[in-house]
């Protein structure tokens, strides 16, 4: 079951950085002859978000805490808006994320990567 995504962390990602991916879901065989053959590689692909979400100090430690204790360092799946629909989707964090404090702010930037499970 995958677990709640902290209600006091921010969900929305920054515009500028957002980016979704979507793996490759088809094999193309190049033929002695002729056209190359195509098909399909799996029933379903795997779709990742890529993006910065901005936190204060404080958000940022119960996103931590949440990611270290709730998710075991991402290893378990939360669920997540879907940043294009809004609608509540499974993820899990396709890396570790990573974060920078801003220079004229207590605001930290935290890049992250999530997949949808297929």
């Amino acid at each position: 079951m995958a677990e709640a995504w902290n209600t006091n962390v921010p969900t929305t990602f920054q515009k500028p950085s957002y980016d979704r991916d979507r793996q490759d879901g088809m094999i193309r065989t190049s033929m002695s002859t002729g056209d190359a053959k195509t098909r399909r590689r799996f029933t379903a692909v795997t779709k990742t978000h890529f993006g910065e979400i901005i936190m204060t100090l404080s958000q940022f430690n119960t996103f931590e805490s949440w990611f270290e204790n709730t998710i075991s360092f991402g290893a378990l799946t939360f669920m997540f808006p879907d940043p294009l629909s809004g609608v509540s989707t499974e993820m899990r964090f396709a890396k570790p994320y990573t974060f920078k404090q801003h220079a004229d702010t207590q605001d930290i930037s935290v890049k992250v990567a999530f997949e949808v499970k297929p």
